[in-house]
């Protein structure tokens, strides 16, 4: 039986499990890709043919079949002007996208059927793509214009008094309301879209939204809330015929009454009973359906909560189970969390030998979804809550099990298995944070930091639950240290030296720094001073990237004064060249003026005629740097460093992100492809300089995309501020960071280092306030 536009149809897609906890919002989505199903094709049949293979294809979860038929159908639709059915079908198409989690292609298509809705006389159909089109939106985190097509969407069904569109439209509305975290309106929203939907006698569509009110209940906390919803979900769903829909539905309300679990842990009895309940029919609906995916999902986590509650051998049997399902189904974003799961219930048994290949394997097979998996999620929040663990995970059982082993070969090949673990995690993070494939490219490029250069380390600190390990990378060995603190703890210190070091009146910051020194270097000194080190590459973790090393203290001087520093969010991403003193050229920007609501820089001036003096190049300043202009310049002139004196804010999303010019405000992406214009001459950008940047306290997401900026900006290093400081001072530094590249031909972490040295000995600026925030990022020669 076809679905019309007028009924409600979507699906989950198993990759927003990842959203919400593992629990999905269920849209009424209408995506498509058509490079998808170009690149497999069946003959087309009549257009009912195609129609009805393509609902068998959905109903058993062969999403990609699904698409293929619907295409063909949408394109004979076409082909014969038929726009009522052509949208249809579109209709019908975007659910199988959506459960293949395509939504960005989805939009393009979302707004050629809006176009061709709008020019039908039929209002239910342009009702129906303009709440498509705010399902999408909102979908990918684009919320001003999911609202702005929800609520159009929401005036016409009242204007031409359709419940059932009305209803639909609401469901989605409740969605985007708690994405934006406005529950107590959400549950409003969802409630009136659930009397609709009973009014105009559509139970899928009641189902849904009371579904999506667990949701939004569960995400506010209220534990009363929570239970009615799920009781009133449950019910609207019994009312439902069992399919694709129902079963992902209920394993929704699975994950929320798990959740509630862990609310009341001292009356577990009766939800325990509601997720096995759910969990177990949404598998026997599989199993009806032949849904492999459903079967997988519902399997799987009905062993984790086996997991949870001990019972090892039931979850064993479970997970393999949920494995043997999609065996011959291209479904890694499933089958890496059932390996996963697998080396859980190892581990659980403490056989930790055992359990290390079976995260080996999950990781390799998450590897290969990565991108794609990233990719469709729209809200990066979760991830190092629900992807960074397994990484985490397989490192600190690769370290335990380095605690044993008395052959140092063996150990060696132990630790770097370990650190190349936490390797994986920087790129799986920046490639989450900056949604692209700039770290696949820089990662062409690796090199083996222990043949680099035998006078630097590299500083490796992984925070755990329970401790925290060191890695140092030597020249010919790494060694391991464990620290008797935990991640709670170091935060806690991290969060409090990062406020204080703010505080120019003060020498609050001191306690902090000491504390910090005696637990990430104290340990290492030794060591350090038997290699005679003198340049240290710190790898850091978390609320690590929010503080500047260089201001960490021993009790008599500071880290700075000792070593030169620089940051990487990871070896593998750095490319480590040195800058040839050879026709350095460099291109100096900056704004003196207060633009755009941003305050006046007047030291500025001074600072790229420094700058110009020294090396000559050109100046670009207030009107004169212009996107336009800047790229005129990259474009004729082989500048090998680019100078921005300018305000720059990172913030947790990288669309916030930005470095201001004249007339533009330069998101990451615009910088890219700004600095990216060296690329075509095949010699990047030596050294991107940030002279007025500043990311939030605390703010550990914005401080990774500060972290990651050289590889985005496609630069090989980049200097940059964690705070904005006193702009004279800034200009002392910076002129002197220059001069030491110029005259002593020194690296460029040593020349940072004689910068910041030099101020700390200036009395006017000896606080760390002014010359700590000063980061070197990536190539530190």
């Amino acid at each position: 039986m076809n679905r019309s536009i007028l009924s409600i149809s979507c699906t989950f897609s198993p990759l927003l499990l990842f959203k919400a906890h593992w629990i999905v919002l269920v849209f009424l989505l209408i995506t498509t890709n058509n490079g998808l199903a170009e690149s497999k094709s069946v003959p087309q049949q009549a257009p009912e043919t195609e129609l009805t293979k393509g609902e068998k294809a959905f109903q058993q979860g062969d999403f990609e079949n699904a698409v293929l038929h619907w295409s063909n159908a949408a394109q004979i639709f076409a082909e014969g002007n038929d726009i009522v059915r052509q949208i249809t079908t579109l209709t019908q198409l975007a659910d199988a996208y959506q459960a293949l989690g395509r939504y960005f292609a989805s939009i393009d298509i979302l707004i050629n059927a809006n176009t061709l809705a709008s020019k039908s006389d039929n209002p239910n159909l342009l009702i129906g793509t303009m709440n498509s089109l705010g399902a999408a939106y909102t979908a990918i985190g684009k919320y001003q214009k999911a609202t702005e097509f929800l609520q159009k969407s929401v005036k016409k069904s009242r204007a031409i008094n359709s419940t059932n569109l009305l209803a639909a439209t609401l469901n989605n509305l409740g969605n985007l309301l708690t994405q934006e975290g406005r529950y107590n309106q959400a549950l409003k929203t969802y409630s009136e879209s659930v009397n609709l939907a009973h009014s105009s006698k559509n139970p899928q569509l009641a189902a849904k939204a009371s579904v999506n009110s667990a949701i939004a209940a569960l995400e506010m906390g209220d534990v009363d809330k929570i239970e009615a919803s799920l009781l009133t979900a449950q019910t609207n769903l019994e009312a439902t015929v069992d399919d694709h829909k129902k079963a992902f539905n209920l394993i929704s309300l699975g994950k929320i009454a798990q959740r509630l679990l862990i609310k009341q842990p001292n009356n577990p009895t009766r939800w325990q009973s509601f997720v096995y309940h759910t969990y177990k029919q949404a598998a026997a609906i599989g199993e009806n359906i032949s849904d492999a995916r459903v079967v997988s999902y519902a399997t799987g986590y009905l062993g984790g909560l086996y997991l949870e509650e001990k019972r090892y051998k039931e979850a064993s049997q479970l997970t393999r189970q949920a494995i043997f399902s999609i065996e011959n189904t291209q479904a890694p974003e499933i089958l890496f969390r059932w390996q996963w799961q697998t080396g859980r219930i190892l581990k659980a048994k403490g056989e930790i030998e055992a359990a290390i290949p079976a995260y080996q394997q999950a990781v390799s097979t998450l590897n290969i979804a990565r991108l794609d998996l990233l990719a469709r999620q729209p809200d990066s929040s979760s991830f190092r809550k629900e992807i960074s663990p397994l990484y985490l995970e397989l490192a600190d059982l690769l370290l335990l099990s380095s605690a044993t082993i008395q052959d140092n070969e063996k150990l060696q090949h132990k630790l770097v298995a370990a650190r190349n673990t936490m390797e994986q995690l920087k790129a799986a993070e920046l490639q989450d944070y900056f949604k692209d494939d700039c770290v696949s490219a820089l990662q062409q490029k690796i090199q083996i930091l222990e043949a680099i250069d035998h006078k630097t380390a590299a500083i490796y600190p992984i925070l755990l639950a329970d401790r925290t390990e060191i890695l140092l990378s030597l020249p010919n060995e790494i060694k391991r240290f464990t620290i008797a603190t935990n991640w709670e703890n170091v935060t806690n210190e991290v969060r409090q030296f990062r406020r204080k070091l703010e505080n120019r009146t003060t020498r609050e910051y001191l306690p902090h720094a000491q504390k910090l020194y005696q637990w990430l270097i104290a340990p290492l000194q030794t060591t350090l001073n038997e290699h005679k080190i003198d340049t240290l590459i710190m790898v850091p973790d978390e609320s690590l990237r929010t503080i500047p090393m260089a201001a960490l203290h021993d009790g008599e001087v500071f880290l700075i004064e000792k070593y030169a520093i620089a940051n990487t969010p990871g070896l593998n991403l750095t490319d480590p060249k040195p800058l040839s003193s050879k026709s350095v050229q460099v291109l100096a920007t900056g704004l003196a003026k207060a633009v755009q609501g941003f305050p006046a820089l007047p030291h500025v001036t001074s600072e790229l005629s420094n700058i110009q003096k020294m090396f000559g190049g050109e100046i670009l300043q207030d009107k004169d740097f212009l996107l336009n202009s800047v790229q005129h310049e990259l474009k004729q002139t082989p500048y090998n460093i680019v100078h921005i004196a300018s305000h720059g804010q990172f913030k947790s999303d990288p669309k916030e992100s930005f470095v201001l010019s004249f007339d533009d405000k330069l998101n990451m992406n615009k910088l890219e492809q700004l600095i990216g214009l060296s690329r075509f001459r095949d010699k990047p950008i030596e050294l991107l300089t940030l002279s007025a940047c500043q990311t939030a306290a605390g703010d550990d997401r914005a401080a990774l995309g500060l972290a990651g900026i050289a590889i985005k900006a496609g630069a090989r290093s980049a200097v940059a501020t964690l705070w904005l400081i006193n702009d004279q001072a800034a200009s002392k530094l910076i002129s002197e960071f220059y001069r030491n590249l110029k005259e002593t031909k020194s690296s460029k972490a040593q020349a940072l280092k004689n910068a910041q040295t030099h101020l700390i000995n200036d009395t006017a600026y000896q606080h760390p306030y002014f010359w700590s925030p000063f980061l070197l990022i990536g190539n530190w020669l």
